[in-house]
């Protein structure tokens, strides 16, 4: 009987796991000591970090880190597989992700990384996070759209193809002007309607295909109910604007539960797409969490797994 020598040699690591590294590429990461807001935040492979101190009194750290915030973006909470995961307060023996506030966790900031979002994903797209949890998100990459511009620089959406219209974008055309930027809403909400531009004396321009860099979601409030299919229904906005990626909150709804695609709605009132199934949630105030873009990443892989979804990032910081 003779046997055949392998021929095959993997070069990525196994896909699954949160927190993981995907492969063996360039690597760099540090110990930081986490202290969020809340030691919920602490998810390995789910959670942005951005600094709180860089002159710690534990020598043997980076730094003191926390789940979101709005300072500078110091890593992705990794699995470094030097934490303790299961044995929760409870006394239990229960795997977690989990990690308590004050131990040192090991941050990403350049390598492919397995990590936890809540919606579908393409490879390509931004990544970003919620500046109070620090759960990771992402966002199409551009918007891409049909416009004309007015002599006054009002901007006439007829026609989106993908992506949302947001205030600060920049827009590129063929004969849109260079440097041509949203400064507000106005019938439009984030796809066809007018947007007033930055620009108040310019040759009128015909429609077009446009296109313009997506940003992070922005915060907002709202009311709105849920069907058990997850159409979000909203009412009335208080503030801010819906978009694609936006990670909801409410007394009702469960975590992670983020807009997929838009309906009726395009930023304001109107229906949406969401990751959510359950029983229907009768309406009631809602919220969104600003987000931050995560520097140098993107969607590398994407691969849907149960209740949360499993990408690979790719971090070139």
């Amino acid at each position: 009987m003779s046997a055949s020598f392998q021929s095959t040699v993997n070069v990525q690591n196994a896909f699954g796991v949160p927190g993981a590294l995907y492969d063996d590429g360039p690597v760099r990461a540090a110990p930081w000591q986490l202290n969020s807001a809340s030691a919920a935040y602490n998810v390995v492979g789910a959670t942005a970090y951005t600094l709180v101190s860089a002159d710690p009194a534990n020598q043997y750290v980076s730094g003191v880190a926390q789940a979101g915030g709005t300072t500078q973006f110091v890593g992705i909470l990794m699995n470094s597989k030097e934490y303790a995961t299961s044995g929760p307060s409870t006394g239990a023996i229960d795997p977690t992700l989990t990690l308590p506030n004050y131990v040192i966790g090991d941050l990403l900031t350049m390598g492919d990384i397995v990590v936890q979002i809540p919606t579908v994903a393409s490879v390509g797209d931004y990544v970003c996070y919620d500046n109070t949890t620090g759960k990771l998100s992402t966002y199409p990459k551009n918007a891409s759209f049909t416009g004309a511009l007015s002599t006054g620089g009002t901007l006439t959406v007829s026609a989106i193809t993908a992506g949302q219209i947001q205030i600060g974008q920049v827009i590129s055309g063929t004969n849109v002007p260079p440097g041509t930027y949203i400064t507000a809403l106005g019938t439009g909400l984030g796809g066809t309607g007018t947007y007033t531009t930055n620009q108040t004396s310019i040759s009128a321009v015909a429609p077009e295909a446009m296109t313009a860099p997506s940003l992070p979601p922005v915060a907002a409030a709202f009311t709105a109910a849920m069907s058990s299919t997850g159409t979000l229904s909203v009412t009335a906005v208080g503030s801010g604007q819906l978009n694609i990626g936006s990670v909801i909150y409410g007394a009702s709804v469960p975590s992670n539960t983020a807009i997929t695609g838009l309906g009726t709605g395009e930023g304001g009132t109107g229906t949406y797409t969401t990751n959510y199934t359950g029983a229907a949630i009768t309406s009631e105030s809602m919220t969104a969490d600003a987000t931050t873009k995560v520097p140098g990443a993107e969607v590398y892989r994407f691969a849907a797994a149960g209740g949360n979804n499993l990408a690979v990032i790719k971090l070139t910081n």
